[in-house]
């Protein structure tokens, strides 16, 4: 018969806290957690005046800001840069003609005299494409609208835009009006262009001896006047007499073919020539110089006008 196997029981041990301890004892850790925490509520105290303290102190004071490093404003114009900004540059053109004025002087012959000396200017300005390497131009310029001309030539340096070429015309003004005649110029290197033609306008008066008053009888035409400044051009079929008066004045009456207009016109023309300069006029009466001295000339009537200048009294 078979018998089950009991175990001893297990021995309890006794529960420490169910013990009683001593009076004495109780009281010391009531003590000791009263100081601890004490000293947590000290310390958490101190916690808190140590950040109140940081806080009143960073209010004071400015907020720090980000430094950023600059560098000096340069001088108005001046590259901030050590080297300085390159000139920009034109891309060069071609060397092409591409227009040529003309200018004649005198613009017009009118009121001249048929027979009278005249020099007729041509001037020529010739263009060229901007930026141009430079070069020649070759050109034929005529003086007889076209039937005949001469060969010549203007060089360009680089970057010329525009150059004048003049030639001209000389001789006595023909009665049958064939000169002068339009002149202009043909452009053949680098390229082909062909200007206007261009001359004076107007027509040459043909004239006749005139009829001068009794004083004049017997003088030979004259085509010049000496005076003591210089010698003076006289129109055609032109006769003077000496007109003095006191006082230092000389002069001398003139009869000459012709108008007003065509007096004064010859005198203005045909002075430059003789070393005179122009310097103004004044109630009818033209005031000119050259390196001598000055001579007044008074055309009222091309029959009885007047040439006068004043010699310095010794």
């Amino acid at each position: 018969m078979s018998q089950d196997m009991q175990y001893p029981p297990t021995p309890t041990r006794p529960n420490p806290d169910n013990r009683r301890q001593p009076t004495g004892a109780r009281r010391s850790r009531g003590i000791l957690a009263l100081v601890a925490a004490v000293v947590v509520v000290s310390l958490f105290a101190t916690v808190l005046v140590t950040l109140a303290n940081q806080r009143s102190q960073t209010a004071g004071q400015p907020t720090p800001s980000l430094s950023v490093p600059t560098q000096p404003i340069p001088p108005t114009g001046v590259s901030p840069t050590s080297t300085p900004p390159a000139t920009p540059t034109m891309a060069s053109g071609a060397f092409t003609v591409t227009s040529v004025t003309m200018a004649v002087t005198p613009a017009s012959i009118a009121n001249t005299y048929c027979g009278a000396q005249m020099t007729v200017t041509y001037t020529a300005t010739m263009h060229v494409a901007p930026n141009s390497p430079g070069g020649t131009v070759q050109f034929g310029y005529t003086i007889n609208n076209g039937r005949g001309q001469t060969n010549t030539s203007l060089t360009f340096n680089p970057g010329d835009t525009s150059k004048t070429y003049t030639f001209t015309w000389s001789g006595a003004l023909p009665a049958d009006h064939t000169y002068p005649q339009p002149g202009g110029v043909q452009v053949t290197s680098p390229n082909q262009l062909t200007s206007a033609l261009l001359a004076p306008t107007g027509q040459c008066t043909p004239v006749t001896a005139p009829t001068c008053g009794a004083n004049f009888s017997g003088q030979p035409y004259q085509n010049t006047l000496t005076t003591d400044f210089g010698t003076v051009p006289l129109p055609p079929y032109s006769l003077t007499v000496p007109d003095d008066a006191s006082g230092g004045q000389r002069g001398a009456d003139v009869c000459s073919a012709g108008t007003t207009a065509m007096v004064t016109a010859f005198m203005e023309q045909n002075l430059p020539a003789y070393g005179w300069t122009f310097v103004s006029k004044s109630g009818g009466i033209e005031t000119w110089q050259s390196s001598k001295g000055t001579i007044n000339v008074n055309i009222a009537d091309p029959l009885n006008w007047i040439i006068s200048w004043r010699v310095p009294l010794g």
